[in-house]
């Protein structure tokens, strides 16, 4: 009888750890949008693809702890969105945690992390400067290990947006994203291979050069954006917005 216990406790600690070391699908990041989108009707959906992807493949590789902790930063911008700050406090912060236990960070790990330090700002407002500068410094850090990553140029470029003038802010926008939607989408040092971020890039840029007055740049590169972008609602939006002030304007 106690051979028997002692397999049945052995089999079922096999079966769980080969299912926390289940192989995430390949197309894991179309999931997490997917997901992302439909939870601004339903909010419930991101955070039962997170359980899932917690008890399906747990943090067993970098390719899972990456992905995760991405689902983690998307769902802190759910819950801000349904006012649930501190449902998206706990997000973020899980976010990072994930990211910094990490021992073997590439530069796809460091920009996230970057991205992700970068938004908990809202939460700790006091920590403002400090939080911001080791964002920005996780993001040069990303860009030496890997200086054709794309999501590196854009969170410094999206801290820089974001940023009091008074602090300098906006003063990089321009040049990083110009040099973001410059990148390929995917990195060729990257085992995970994100591909998310460049329509944000063209969006703030676009922004960018909406509140610089820059109207004919804002037009043509939000166009630009939407024409790679064209599921983008936010550049859908934007465009209809800037076509809509050039038609006003002219007449």
């Amino acid at each position: 009888m106690k051979k028997l216990i002692i397999s049945i406790v052995t089999l079922f600690f096999a079966l769980n750890v080969g299912t926390a070391q289940s192989k995430l699908p390949a197309d894991i990041e179309e999931k997490i949008e997917q997901a992302f989108i439909a939870s601004f009707q339903d909010k419930d959906v991101l955070q039962s693809l997170i359980t899932e992807m917690e008890n399906k493949y747990g943090q067993a590789n970098d390719e899972a702890r990456y992905w995760l902790a991405y689902a983690y930063y998307q769902n802190t911008i759910v819950e801000m969105q349904v006012g649930k700050k501190k449902l998206a406090k706990n997000a973020i912060e899980k976010a990072i945690s994930i990211l910094e236990d990490d021992d073997n960070q590439d530069s796809e790990d460091l920009a996230l992390l970057c991205s992700a330090i970068g938004l908990s700002i809202n939460f700790s407002a006091w920590k403002a400067p400090f939080l911001g500068m080791e964002s920005e410094s996780l993001a040069k850090k990303a860009i030496e290990l890997d200086n054709k990553n794309m999501r590196a140029y854009l969170a410094i470029g999206r801290s820089s947006y974001y940023k009091p003038a008074m602090f300098g802010g906006g003063e990089e926008v321009e040049e990083m994203m110009l040099k973001a939607i410059s990148l390929p989408r995917t990195s060729q040092k990257s085992t995970v291979q994100p591909s998310w971020g460049k329509a944000e890039a063209y969006y703030l840029l676009s922004k960018f050069y909406q509140q610089e007055n820059r109207q004919e740049e804002a037009f043509a590169y939000s166009k630009k954006g939407l024409k790679e972008f064209p599921d983008n609602k936010r550049l859908q939006n934007l465009v209809t917005k800037l076509n809509e002030n050039q038609t006003t304007a002219g007449r």
